[in-house]
């Protein structure tokens, strides 16, 4: 995964624990909570957007687009684009397990990764 990665990549958040804190932990609750708990959740609600196709409902996907668009406020197109897989992801098992708590363990992973590939 490293020659994916942009030079420098990590820079900004290694020695830096704020940084290192958000990227970490509070990026992936805030995101998780705000886009697979309310957003998610209150579209699986509407039944239309309950329907799912290989078990990925109508739900996940307009949550995953709208994750890609908040992403490209601070990334470039491409790796905007990078997050609508992971975030597909983090969407079937938010309603795997009905609730949130999987989908942060896996942001953090996710991005635990992306930092230790980027160092």
């Amino acid at each position: 995964m490293r020659w994916l990665l942009p030079g420098g990549f990590a820079a900004g958040y290694v020695g830096d624990w704020m940084a290192l804190a958000g990227l970490l932990l509070v990026y992936p609750v805030v995101e998780e909570v705000l886009f697979r708990g309310v957003i998610q959740g209150e579209l699986l609600r509407r039944p239309f957007f309950a329907c799912s196709l290989a078990g990925i409902s109508a739900a996940n996907v307009t949550t995953s687009g709208l994750f890609v668009l908040l992403h490209l406020f601070h990334q470039p197109l491409g790796w905007a684009l990078a997050v609508a897989i992971p975030s597909l992801v983090l969407g079937y098992f938010r309603e795997r397990y009905q609730g949130v708590w999987m989908p942060i363990f896996l942001h953090v992973l996710f991005n635990g990764t992306y930092l230790v590939a980027g160092i």
